[in-house]
Order: structure tokens, then C-alpha cells, then sequence
């Protein structure tokens, strides 16, 4: 089954129930500390998923990943899914969806499509994105996967920032741990940089 999802904590579930009513489609379920928003009906993702991300380009590693679910959708859409050939290519695009080290060469098709802007920014940190202070002083954080490296480099480019991206090893106590990348903005002078602030208090993170 072909699903788009996303996943907050439960302290968001506002933020799902607003994008569900916004878009009139899909489910949520609670799990735990978690709630989560489905939408795995051909009709809505043909006519709402799809045509919001071919609207609304991402940035990350989710475009690629996005790419390859267009293609599922476009085969059911079609019904060459129920065709041999067209079962090969299910589990082909399954198995490219699952694949994790593209990062390390990224295509010009991905590396091309990153463009960002203040209000993508604004999003993104809202999910990546972390504020806090140690040693009396203030410091501004994003970590992720490691195979947003490429992604993390445009961001620094972007606020015109002298931070360190810095990459950390998985940790052995932890299940399911992978290498990440930081980019850790906690210098007076970054954080003060005509493009971060700007950012911080222009642009309202909600």
C-alpha cells in the first residue's frame, strides 16, 4: 500500500488535525507519544499529495524519496501495477525508496532542486531545529541524517554563517543509531549576522 505519512509528537497533534482538515483527506492515529497522519487512498494522492510537492519543491532527502513515490503512484494510477512488468517495478522503486547511500554522491537532479528560501527555512526548523543556551550562552542547532550534508551546506551558505557542520558517530547505546550531521550555530557573531537575524525575528517560527 502506498502511504504518505507524517509523524509528531503528541504535544503537535493540533498540526495534523489542521493539515487534515486543510487538505480534507487521510486519518490520524495515536500511538503512544506519537500521532500520526496518514493518507493512503489512490484518488487523494493522485489529486492532493502529488500536485502539492510538484508545487512546493523539498529540499532535503525527501525529494528524492518523493520522486520515487511519484513513479508508484503514476503505475497504479495507470494499473501497470497488476501487469508482471509492472509488479517488477513496485518492488524495484520499494527497494530504491529503502536506499540510504545515495548521500554520498548526490545526482544533479537533487543537487539542482535545492532553493531555499526563509519561509522553507521557517518550516524546516520548526521540525529540525533546536534553541537553547549552555554556559550562558545562547546557541541554535540542526541535526539530522547524515545524507542531509549536502542540505546542511546550502543552509550555512544561505545565512552566510562561519559555523562548523560537524558530523557525529552513531552511538553504540542507542538501537537503529546513524551518523548525523550538526550544524551548531552558537558564536556571537553567526548568531548576530544580518541573515540570522533576520531569520529568528522577521520570520515568526511557529
Amino acid at each position: 500500500m502506498l502511504t504518505f505519512q507524517i509523524s509528531l509528537h503528541i504535544n503537535d497533534l493540533c498540526v495534523l488535525e489542521y493539515i487534515k482538515n486543510k487538505l480534507n483527506c487521510g486519518h490520524i492515529s495515536i500511538s503512544g507519544s506519537k500521532c500520526h497522519y496518514f493518507v493512503n487512498d489512490q484518488n487523494s494522492l493522485i489529486k492532493v499529495i502529488i500536485p502539492i510537492f510538484n508545487s512546493v519543491k523539498l529540499n532535503s532527502s525527501k525529494y528524492y524519496q518523493f520522486i520515487v513515490f511519484e513513479k508508484a503512484v503514476n503505475l497504479f494510477k495507470e494499473n501497470k501495477h497488476l501487469s508482471p512488468e509492472g509488479k517488477l517495478e513496485m518492488i524495484h522503486l520499494h527497494k530504491e525508496m529503502k536506499r540510504d547511500n545515495y548521500y554520498l554522491a548526490p545526482s544533479p537532479e537533487i543537487f539542482n532542486n535545492l532553493h531555499l528560501t526563509k519561509y522553507w527555512l521557517g518550516g524546516f526548523t520548526d521540525g529540525d531545529g533546536s534553541f537553547s543556551f549552555g554556559n550562558y550562552k545562547p546557541r541554535f542547532k540542526y541535526e539530522n541524517h547524515i545524507k542531509e550534508l549536502e542540505l546542511f551546506k546550502r543552509i550555512k551558505e544561505f545565512l552566510n554563517i562561519e559555523s562548523n557542520i560537524n558530523i557525529t558517530k552513531a552511538r553504540n547505546n542507542r538501537p537503529n543509531a546513524n551518523i548525523t550531521v550538526v550544524l551548531d550555530i552558537n558564536d556571537i557573531v553567526s548568531l548576530k549576522n544580518k541573515n540570522c537575524t533576520s531569520f529568528f525575528f522577521v520570520f515568526k517560527i511557529k
